[in-house]
Parts: C-alpha cells; structure tokens; sequence
C-alpha cells in the first residue's frame, strides 16, 4: 500500500491527468453511442407505424395476417371477374353496319348488311337488298364469324366490323376468341389483355 502512495505522490498529475482524458474519451463514446441509438428508435418508430405491436414478431404475424387476407380477396375478385367474363361472352357486343347499292338502276346506299355477335363470334347477319320494285330481307345464322350460308362480301365487312367493336375482337381475326378479356399468366397472378 506504500507504494501506492508513493506513485500517486509523485506521478498525482499525470495520473490524474489520464483519468481524465480516459473519462473524456468514454463520454464522447458514451454521447456518440446514445445519438445512435436515437436514431435507431426513430427508423423503429417510423417502420412500426404509429399505434403498430409493441414487438417485431406481432408487427410480422400482423403483416402475415393482412397479406393473406389480401389474397383471399384477390382470388374473390378474380373469380368474379371470370363469372363477369363468362357472362359477358354470351351478349351481343359487337354491332356492325355496311350499307351499299345492291342494284345499279337504284340511287343512293339504301340496302345494308347488319352483324350482331357474341365473344365468340356468334350471332346473326341481316341484309336488306332495296330494289325499285321490291325490297328483300335475309337473315342469317353467324358461328365463330362464319355461316353456313353463303355470305356476301358486304356481309362479310359487317361481320369483321362487329368483331372489331367487341373487346375480343380488337386486333384479332374474326372468330379467334382469344379466350376472354384476360389470360392466365402462370402461377403468379392474371395478366389484363389490352383493349386497343
């Protein structure tokens, strides 16, 4: 213990003095370890959310929860979607009109072809054929954008016009049902076909 005294009587400063530059350099450790742990709560607080759990696992299992109940919801409208599909596949969505002058000693296109079809090109074509003595109607059965009548070239243009105002039918040829307004797109999700 004498020496102890001894060392502390002769080197007191500079014992002191080291002291002191070792308690200096830990609380500027100290000061700088609590800044950075402030700013960690801050980006904790702001990843929690406000009135998020307590705890990282409830914030996990909450989160979970949401996205399964967002893929429940997602797979509902997604079969009602094609419900909507295939209810929409069997109305009449396509109309289209070609008029003409079916006789050269009659003035002015009087005479007309009318398509009305489905999604999957089926439906019926009528012409009129408007004559100076008589006028005459045909009606004839349309499947898949085709008859088995014969069909006129103005007929014809009627149907591929009806085609093209249907959603199914934009950019593809008549009777090539695409299948409905969307495709499946492997086990990932749906892809929406483009209308235009």
């Amino acid at each position: 213990m004498g020496a102890y005294w001894t060392i502390t009587n002769t080197y007191g400063m500079e014992v002191l003095a080291v002291l002191s530059a070792t308690a200096a350099v830990l609380s500027v450790g100290f000061l700088a370890l609590l800044v950075r742990q402030n700013r960690l709560a801050a980006r904790l607080r702001l990843f929690m959310g406000s009135g998020a759990p307590a705890d990282l696992e409830q914030l996990l299992v909450s989160n979970q929860n949401s996205l399964a109940q967002s893929r429940d919801r997602i797979e509902r409208l997604e079969a009602c979607a094609d419900s909507l599909d295939a209810l929409v596949a069997g109305h009449l969505l396509g109309l289209g009109m070609v008029r003409f002058q079916a006789f050269s000693d009659t003035g002015s296109d009087l005479s007309f072809a009318l398509a009305l079809i489905n999604g999957a090109g089926d439906g019926v074509v009528m012409s009129s054929l408007y004559g100076r003595e008589e006028s005459r109607n045909y009606a004839k059965p349309v499947s898949g954008g085709n008859s088995s009548y014969h069909l006129t070239e103005e007929e014809r243009t009627a149907i591929q016009k009806a085609w093209e105002q249907h959603p199914r039918g934009r950019g593809n040829a008549v009777g090539s049902t695409p299948g409905g307004l969307r495709e499946k797109k492997g086990q990932a999700g749906r892809k929406i076909a483009p209308l235009g």
